[in-house]
């Protein structure tokens, strides 16, 4: 059995490949059955697919723009959602970094802090500290607690805002994220479904709402909008900020 957080058309490719090296050639032949939690119907399901209850949406920046100018879009982004938690994700594309994106967000007027120092893993966070675990997992189990009860009991006045690369998206989990704002286009659509993820995080029986808005040039809107049918046959919406 492999289970894989999300089963690509890639991962399926790799897995083949793998099997058909076993020595006893078992599954040479065998076609791969792909079943997915909540899917009745493996025949059914998609290659990718993004939490059913998230919004898709996009707001634009001109090419180049300056970081203080995609600051105030993404503040305004916020305002208008009024989310009681917020995570932002900068892409390669950005060329931003993340401390220099938290500092231009808070002159908007952005209550915003890097994830790593969040989850208190950053060098200089460290130092503040108080005498507490040293042990990298004991540290990560810890910050993640934190956070997460701080995205679990934020209000929309003071909605907690982390900063945080694209690349760390895969694998990353906090029940209560409202709303996800990628600045810059993804990388592709598997790593869009991955930032799109940290929202719209199944709670029990039900799948919580989120929104997902990617801050982008005008020209790429055409390549967000190609990856729809991928992601499920979703929608992306022009969000007027």
């Amino acid at each position: 059995v492999a289970a894989p957080a999300t089963a690509s058309r890639a991962t399926r490719d790799e897995l083949r490949r793998a099997l058909r090296n076993d020595p006893y050639g078992r599954w040479a032949e065998t076609p791969l059955e792909t079943i997915r939690a909540g899917e009745a119907s493996a025949a059914a399901a998609r290659a990718i697919v993004v939490p059913s209850a998230v919004r898709h949406a996009y707001a634009t920046v001109e090419k180049g723009a300056a970081i203080k100018v995609v600051a105030k879009r993404v503040k305004a982004t916020l305002d208008a959602l009024k989310p009681r938690s917020a995570l932002v994700f900068l892409t390669d594309s950005s060329g931003l970094a993340v401390r220099d994106a938290v500092a231009e967000l808070r002159d908007a007027g952005v209550a915003a802090d890097p994830l790593h120092e969040a989850l208190r893993i950053d060098k200089d966070a460290a130092k503040k500290r108080a005498d507490g675990p040293t042990d990298l997992g004991e540290v990560l189990e810890g910050g993640h607690a934190r956070v997460a009860a701080t995205f679990r009991d934020a209000t929309v006045d003071e909605a907690p805002v982390l900063v945080t690369f694209e690349t760390s998206a895969r694998g990353l989990h906090f029940d209560a994220v409202d709303c996800v704002v990628c600045v810059g286009p993804p990388a592709s659509a598997a790593s869009y479904l991955h930032v799109a993820g940290r929202t719209g995080r199944r709670l029990g029986g039900t799948v919580a709402p989120g929104t997902v808005v990617t801050v982008l040039h005008p020209k790429a809107v055409p390549l967000l909008e190609s990856w729809a049918a991928q992601l499920g046959d979703v929608s992306f919406e022009a969000l007027d900020v």
